[in-house]
């Protein structure tokens, strides 16, 4: 007897957990499947919806009410969006239609209802994205809100923003800044301002600054003393000693193209540099040893050697087109481009250290150890002069390191057995290459090619075993034939032009571009 009841304990016990284990994982599924809802054709897919109290992310983009006010969004949702993929939702919000569980909430550009934010916004949110002409004023924002983004020209009254506030994006604002009305904000977007910038008027705690239409003078003590990142789309004024604070790192000066001096010699915690529009002589004292990434979109002065900081790791020069030195480049650079280059290449003008390397305009023979060894990835882009003539290589002239090679969009010399070193992986055939592709061309160690518009029908074993991926460029539209193509390759990529049928054997690996 007491066998007996062990036996049903046991049983019911056994039975029990088994049935919780089915349960929870029941619910964990139904979790999985439902935690994010996206309301894209009517309410009613979320009134109805048979799993919406699972969800913690809803995304309404739909023009409709919320209504019965109270009741559609679901308690539980942490993630509450009225943006989606169009930005449709425009109606009114009231008190108690967004549930108290909510974190972060967003209204888009276009919303133009405004509300009283401290009734409808609960405390609980953290992440607020309110719509345009939304009004804010003192103790109106959730006081936990760390992260805000706004669409108002109006003016900031001390107490406004909460001090939990780290980040703010205010579109539309310009107006004069009063004196601690930004309280503790770290990163600070004003997309719309251009007023004269005083002492105190940012946050001594700002250590990232975009002013995007900004274009005042600056002075010695005005920008944040602990600022780490600026960024200047407009701005183009002189720069003076002292006007940049010492602890900036990162720097972008896209409209500037002043005579630097010595404004930037004294930034030794400069590491990333955007000068796009710069194009005024430089010196060995114009830059801080300390920079990593230099990026000269518009420079085309001669460069000295050794003026360059040794420091440099990545260094763009779009428009440079100087005849290169020794020690002209870094001997750090890893990352190198040079868009409008078309002068002398040769031994040693580029450091053992260069990894990548873009070039767009050479139109010159590419001899052997014009190049560094050390290159593995190889980008032969192609910009307007440099099409009517391009490039031309000898057969050992690309590095024997190169794992990623893109050839030029109208190279016109056929590709010869050999010429593509067996290091290269990834492969880019010139776009308007059209010689037949001999058999040995691409070599065996290539796992990724990007095929040319229009070239002569493939042809059995030009494609190297090795391939698993199959690019055809946009405009390729000849019928495909399987035994061209390789059993090695899992993904083919047509462009949506392509109108041939597509052979049974390689349906289910076609990928539509």
């Amino acid at each position: 007897m007491d066998n007996d009841n062990k036996n049903e304990k046991l049983f019911f016990s056994v039975w029990r957990n088994k049935y919780l284990l089915s349960e929870i994982q029941r619910h964990h599924r139904l979790y999985r499947k439902n935690k994010k809802i996206y309301i894209g054709k009517s309410m009613d897919e979320l009134r109805y919806h048979p799993h919406r109290r699972y969800a913690t992310e809803i995304i309404i983009d739909v023009n409709e009410p919320l209504e019965p006010h109270g009741q559609v969004i679901p308690y539980g949702t942490a993630k509450l969006n009225f943006i989606g993929k169009l930005g449709r939702f425009n109606q009114p919000i009231q008190a108690c239609d967004i549930p108290t569980t909510v974190t972060s909430l967003e209204f888009s550009g276009i919303y133009s209802h405004c509300f009283d934010i401290k009734s409808v916004v609960p405390p609980s949110v953290t992440h607020l994205r309110l719509g345009k002409n939304q009004e804010v004023s003192p103790n109106s924002l959730p006081p936990s809100l760390t992260r805000l983004i706004m669409k108002l020209d109006q003016d900031i009254a001390i107490g406004t923003f909460p001090k939990s506030l780290k980040y703010l994006m205010q579109f539309k604002f310009n107006r004069t800044i009063i004196p601690g009305s930004f309280g503790s904000i770290v990163e600070l977007y004003l997309d719309f301002f251009n007023q004269p910038l005083k002492a105190g008027d940012l946050p001594i705690t700002c250590q990232n600054l975009f002013l995007t239409k900004f274009n005042q003078p600056l002075q010695p003590n005005t920008l944040p003393p602990n600022l780490k990142k600026l960024e200047l789309y407009r701005f183009d004024h002189p720069l003076s000693d002292g006007v940049l604070p010492k602890s900036i790192t990162e720097l972008y000066l896209t409209e500037f193209n002043h005579p630097l001096s010595n404004s930037l010699s004294k930034l030794h915690s400069l590491q990333d540099l955007n000068l796009s529009n710069f194009n005024q002589e430089i010196s060995i004292e114009t830059f801080p040893s300390s920079i990593n990434s230099l990026v000269l979109y518009s420079f085309n002065q001669v460069i000295k050697p050794n003026v360059l900081p040794s420091s440099i790791i990545n260094l763009i020069l779009d428009a440079y087109n100087h005849p290169l030195e020794l020690q002209v480049i870094p001997p750090n650079v890893k990352h190198l481009e040079l868009h409008s280059y078309n002068c002398n290449l040769g031994k040693h003008l580029f450091p053992n250290t260069l990894q990548h390397l873009s070039i767009s305009n050479y139109s010159k023979e590419l001899l052997e150890n014009d190049l560094p060894s050390s290159i593995t990835e190889l980008y032969f882009e192609s910009n307007v002069s440099y099409l009517f003539n391009p490039i031309r290589f000898q057969s050992n002239s690309i590095p024997p390191l190169v794992k990623k090679l893109k050839l030029p969009r109208n190279h016109s010399q056929p590709l010869q057995v050999g010429l593509i070193p067996n290091s290269v992986v990834h492969l880019e055939i010139p776009d308007l290459y059209s010689h037949p592709l001999q058999v040995g061309a691409i070599p065996n160690s290539v796992t990724y090619v990007k095929l040319p518009e229009e070239f002569s029908p493939l042809q059995v074993g030009v494609l190297p075993e090795s391939l698993t991926k199959l690019t055809f460029n946009y405009g390729f539209n000849q019928p495909l034939d399987p035994a061209t193509i390789p059993k090695s390759v899992t993904q083919i990529s047509l462009p949506y032009t392509f109108t041939h049928p597509i052979p049974d054997s390689l349906s289910h690996i076609i990928k539509r571009l």
